[in-house]
């Protein structure tokens, strides 16, 4: 009974911290400053999921999805966005615009939005 709830509390305090995590990024700072980037590739990911260890055993692969790599500038240093939250598509779509904004007394530390 007690394994239950303890289990129990600590799926919650996931979900919750998931819950704070997404409204924390998703919101965008009123000091932010929206700048141009640029998509300059995409990776291809999948992800491999198993019960077991053991490879033998089997386990499934998710469906490819594409992650964009996206750049902006600032002051003449070109960075990398890094997202806090994961950017996740179907498609390599290069018609797709992101906008970035980012703080300007940490240019690194950027929240994003799809146009």
């Amino acid at each position: 009974m007690i394994i239950i709830i303890l289990v129990s509390i600590f799926f919650t305090y996931i979900i919750i911290y998931g819950i704070i995590r997404y409204l924390k990024y998703s919101t965008i700072p009123k000091n932010f400053i929206k700048t141009k980037s640029i998509v300059e590739y995409y990776e291809e990911r999948a992800k491999w999921t198993s019960n077991s260890i053991d490879l033998e055993s089997g386990g499934e692969i998710s469906p490819i999805y594409y992650k964009p790599i996206i750049t902006y500038e600032y002051k003449n240093q070109k960075i990398i966005y890094e997202p806090k939250i994961p950017i996740r598509l179907k498609s390599a779509n290069f018609d797709i615009n992101f906008e970035i904004f980012f703080d300007p007394n940490n240019p690194k530390n950027a929240r994003h939005r799809t146009i």
